[in-house]
């Protein structure tokens, strides 16, 4: 049985504000479905001095990527053997889980911080969803340069990097784009072109999230290819309401800014 955000739902239900986690217990079950497929996640806990981490949630940019995992336009790889992908900063894993169950043509890392009880979470949820070793799970600290682990997973680099609600610590940042670039597959031109795609909820902060895409033009490594802010509903049947990206909106308040997330795509220059 699912456990219920009692507080989260009443707020929802009765101010029309919309909730950015949508489980936020620890060790709770959260459970997710759509026409494809049914994952079961238990909610991660991290020891007290990760904290910091905010991990011990499924946040709403996960949930918009599991319900538009179609945005990611993976049937673009179909030629390849196996399409890679890598999710960090996973936390519970919904969309890297969803992708590995709901697709045969994948093999799927999902990555998050060496935090034990974090990291023994992740795995539960791959193995009480996926049977057929088409996931696994690599402990990774982005301001750290250790990434054989994926190299022994995927020799040749990731074709498509996702990462959601990994934008809010601008301290972060640096080493974040440091972890793209050295875990995206090295690109040829062409319509297989390996991607990161990153949706971030605009709690994080306008000028955050501004920030990190400062830094992706100063670095000049990656091209920003599409910056949009999506109303984050839930309905994967619907085309979302888009608008352009705005570092400022005039008059916006927190109902409204909660109601919507940014999506970013970039590859290689």
């Amino acid at each position: 049985m699912e456990d219920v955000e009692i507080f989260s739902d009443s707020l929802s239900t009765l101010y029309n504000y919309t909730a950015i986690t949508l489980s936020s217990n620890p060790g709770s079950t959260f459970t997710y479905t759509n026409e494809s497929a049914t994952v079961h996640l238990k909610t991660p806990d991290t020891k007290p001095e990760n904290w910091s981490l905010h991990a011990s949630s499924v946040w709403i940019s996960a949930v918009f990527l599991a319900d538009h995992i179609r945005l990611l336009d993976l049937d673009r790889y179909g030629h390849l053997p196996k399409i890679h992908v890598l999710e960090l900063g996973a936390g519970a894993g919904l969309p890297g889980i969803l992708i590995a169950k709901t697709r045969d043509d994948v093999q799927v890392v999902l990555s998050d911080y060496p935090d034990e009880e974090l990291i023994d979470a992740l795995n539960q949820n791959v193995a009480s969803n996926i049977s057929d070793g088409s996931a696994q799970v690599v402990p990774y600290d982005w301001t750290t340069d250790n990434i054989a682990p994926f190299h022994v997973l995927s020799p040749d680099g990731f074709d498509v990097i996702i990462a959601a609600d990994t934008l809010w610590n601008v301290d972060l940042h640096s080493a974040f784009l440091r972890s793209l670039e050295s875990l995206l597959r090295p690109d040829a031109d062409g319509p297989s072109s390996s991607s990161v795609n990153l949706v971030a909820g605009l709690h994080t902060g306008r000028w955050t999230i501004q920030a990190f895409l400062n830094a992706v033009q100063d670095r000049r490594l990656f091209r920003l290819h599409r910056v949009v802010e999506i109303r984050a509903n839930f309905d994967e049947d619907t085309t979302p309401e888009e608008r352009s990206w705005e570092v400022e909106r005039e008059d916006e308040g927190e109902s409204d800014r909660r109601a919507w997330v940014v999506s970013i795509t970039m590859g290689w220059r």
